[in-house]
């Protein structure tokens, strides 16, 4: 299934599954706005097809509200989608379309392989309703924002540093496996001019010479402390240098962002000053799936709370909680750590 170009679509997604499916679920949620977003404004088209043969026929279908959808924008999900034939297909293809302005914070793709006969009811002017013996499932759930996101390699943001400063010769890597999340600000008002991509660049390369060098007053700690960092467009930098990051398994490189609470955090900091306003939907939506992703690796539940350093803590907790002399990440961030628990939670389901 083609993305129609001329169809607004305000997401499209293509991919193989891992599994052989003939069942589907789609379910997405909101940012928020002042103006009453209704389920029958959404438009979903469901595409499916096995190996290299044909497309299906696509399904289209209009949105509902989700029924765990706890404010008005909160949720939305498309009705079950059943392949007819009930035969497995191995290839997905989404689209949704929805109002002009709308911004989607997560979509989640659930496909399901049904072993058994399916059976369908169709209703009048309603949607297919799946119901299935109960002989033997195997479900996955794939989410398109709660993968590994993009990650800005320390290569490509480092510029004109000292080469020879790339992989932290002054201060070697050392690992312990995070246990909770220290959201942070870089807290600089002039962090905040971001209006390209290259100046965020830049002001993440000033970041590393204020912690890694002495030069005007700096740290002098050889590498920068947090360990990752978003800008306004939703670009994540990898900070702290971790040749593991992406090892099997992965391991989580101590920072230094907080303190006696470095070992078992991972720092990640907004670029920029906030206690006069959030960060871009952009940002938020990237630092979400960035923890999503690492947080699953871990098994950590994004609302729970853990004893760490003899303090309990929220698993994403803001720099100040951990009792630091520090206003960061800023009041507002800090009034939306709920929020944020509550999109990395829906992330990883």
């Amino acid at each position: 299934m083609a993305k129609n170009e001329e169809d607004p679509a305000i997401f499209f997604v293509e991919g193989k599954s891992p599994i052989l499916y003939n069942y589907a679920a789609l379910y997405w949620t909101v940012v928020e706005t002042d103006n009453q977003i209704r389920p029958e404004d959404f438009t979903v088209v469901y595409g499916s097809k096995i190996a290299e043969k044909d497309w299906d026929e696509s399904i289209t279908t209009s949105g509902t509200v989700h029924p765990l959808s706890e404010t008005r924008n909160g949720g939305f999900l498309a009705p079950f989608h059943a392949i007819l034939d009930g035969k497995p297909r191995d290839t997905f293809a989404i689209s949704i379309s929805g109002p002009e302005g709308v911004i989607l914070r997560s979509v989640t793709l659930i496909l399901a392989h049904h072993f058994g006969e399916i059976k369908t009811q169709a209703a009048k002017n309603e949607s297919t309703h799946l119901l299935t013996d109960s002989v033997g499932v195997n479900t996955v759930g794939i989410s398109a924002l709660s993968a590994r996101p993009a990650i800005i390699s320390r290569a490509s943001w480092w510029g004109s540093l000292p080469s020879g400063e790339l992989n932290s010769p002054r201060w070697p890597p050392s690992y312990k496996n995070i246990t909770h999340a220290l959201i942070h600000h870089t807290g600089s008002a002039p962090h905040n001019d971001q209006p390209t991509p290259a100046v965020a660049a830049d002001w993440v390369r000033s970041i590393w010479r204020w912690h890694a060098t002495s030069t005007s007053g700096g740290h002098n700690w050889g590498d920068i402390g947090y360990n990752f960092i978003v800008d306004r467009f939703g670009n994540i930098y990898h900070g702290r240098h971790n040749p593991q990051l992406d090892a099997s398994p992965p391991q989580d490189v101590i920072g230094a962002h907080a303190g006696v609470f470095n070992a078992g955090t991972m720092g990640v900091s907004f670029l920029g000053l906030f206690d006069a306003g959030l960060p871009s939907s952009a940002a938020l939506s990237s630092a979400e799936q960035l923890l999503a992703w690492r947080f699953r690796l871990r098994g950590l539940d994004p609302l729970g709370q853990a004893i760490i350093n003899n303090r309990l803590l929220f698993r994403i907790a803001g720099h100040r909680d951990t009792g630091a002399a520090t206003v960061c990440p800023g009041d507002h961030i800090t009034r939306y750590l709920p929020t944020m628990r509550n999109n990395v939670a829906l992330r990883m389901r």
